[in-house]
């Protein structure tokens, strides 16, 4: 049964900084991602962007508002995929910006299919502790959008989703001509029937059955939860995260999000 937990209940998690927390250890992930990858890239570009979204993380420490959180945050997702083109060593692939619904480009179809994973992965935790995915703080609540898992999602996007494309396009494990290309313009999307059919790219069928193998051998990977000092499979490491989550809401430990510690 699913725990409907008053607004009052999830804005005073937001006052008491669990979501600020959890954009601010997504803002840590990204800067240590392209900080790390800077320093071995030798990217003066990488190495500055990573600078700037750490100050804005700093900044995060003291915003309650929940509207400058998002703000924040806007800002420093923005930063980071100006330069997540540096990170692509196979350059038979291009990355001129984040787009989605639809992605227009196959870096993007792979983030948002990878992100689309995760999220999926935070909402089932969420249902099997009782909370309901759909009332969250951060992502505006809105019909059919599981917004709490979406808030949660954060901390993982830069640790397993884009670490998993990264890699399988760098590798050359997957290919430009992977993927379907069509000829859309934005006047041609409607409404989601639209958007499903109409997708200016998409992955071919084997390898996006090749690319749900992948992520299910990355979702293996050990993690070394640092509260416990004990490693956890990434999908039980989740569902731990959210456990945790649970239990803040309910004022019996601080949420402390997933900050990542290891190599990149």
């Amino acid at each position: 049964m699913l725990s409907f937990f008053p607004w009052n209940t999830v804005h005073f998690a937001v006052e008491c900084c669990p979501f600020s927390r959890e954009i601010r250890s997504k803002l840590e992930n990204m800067a240590r991602m392209l900080q790390v990858r800077g320093k071995r890239m030798k990217n003066q570009e990488l190495l500055s962007k990573a600078a700037a979204i750490r100050a804005l993380g700093k900044e995060l420490g003291s915003l309650q508002d929940v509207e400058l959180i998002r703000g924040c945050e806007g800002h420093a997702s923005r930063l980071y995929f100006q330069v997540f083109d540096h990170l692509l060593t196979n350059k038979n692939f291009s990355f001129k910006g984040r787009s989605k619904r639809p992605p227009k480009d196959p870096v993007n179809a792979l983030l948002s299919f990878v992100y689309t994973l995760l999220t999926n992965e935070v909402q089932t935790a969420v249902k099997t502790v009782g909370l309901d995915p759909y009332l969250g703080a951060l992502h505006v609540i809105d019909y059919g959008r599981p917004s709490l898992a979406c808030d949660l999602v954060e901390e993982w996007r830069a640790f397993l989703g884009d670490r998993l494309v990264l890699g399988l396009i760098n590798k050359k494990s997957i290919s430009v001509d992977d993927f379907v290309y069509r000829d859309v313009k934005d006047t041609d999307f409607v409404d989601e029937k639209d958007l499903r059919s109409k997708r200016p790219v998409e992955m071919k069928p084997a390898i996006c059955r090749a690319f749900l193998q992948s992520y299910e051998k990355w979702m293996q990977q050990k993690i070394l939860d640092p509260v416990s000092g004990k490693e956890f499979g990434c999908r039980e490491y989740i569902f731990k995260q959210v456990q945790r989550f649970e239990k803040h809401l309910s004022q019996k430990e601080k949420y402390q999000p997933f900050l990542w510690a290891g190599r990149v």
